[in-house]
């Protein structure tokens, strides 16, 4: 399967029902990536298997969606598929979610946003990112 060259996000199907902190927890052991430099500046597991990722740049989707595309369906492995997401972007990401969720759900289920590494407050974010 080939990514398009301009994507940033990637859509995950997971073999298994997970948290944010198991997928992201997975998808750091199986990319092989830093907690003090972290690739992605969204990640949202909209039902519990399914996780929506933006990463940073082309560059960073390009080689997570090469390294889980190919372990993918693998045992002990919790993705059982990847393709590009239907949004792309920070800002595009922000705005669906703005304009289709709740922000009240619990915490489980609003998305993770990071801006230079760090995890700031998603109203924050919705503000700065995918003004209304």
């Amino acid at each position: 399967m080939v990514l398009a060259e301009s994507a940033t996000s990637l859509l995950f199907k997971l073999s298994q029902k997970m948290s944010q902190k198991g997928f992201l927890e997975a998808l750091h052991r199986c990319c092989k990536y830093s907690w003090d430099k972290r690739p992605y500046d969204f990640v949202h597991l909209p039902w519990s298997k399914l996780a929506v990722v933006n990463f940073v740049s082309v560059d960073a989707c390009t080689s997570c969606f090469q390294m889980m595309n190919a372990v993918a369906g693998y045992p002990g492995v919790c993705v059982a598929g990847v393709r590009r997401a239907a949004n792309q972007g920070l800002e595009a990401n922000l705005a669906h979610f703005c304009a289709k969720c709740s922000q009240s759900s619990t915490y489980e289920y609003l998305p993770l946003i990071f801006v230079s590494g760090k995890e700031v407050p998603l109203d924050w974010a919705c503000e700065r990112f995918a003004p209304r």
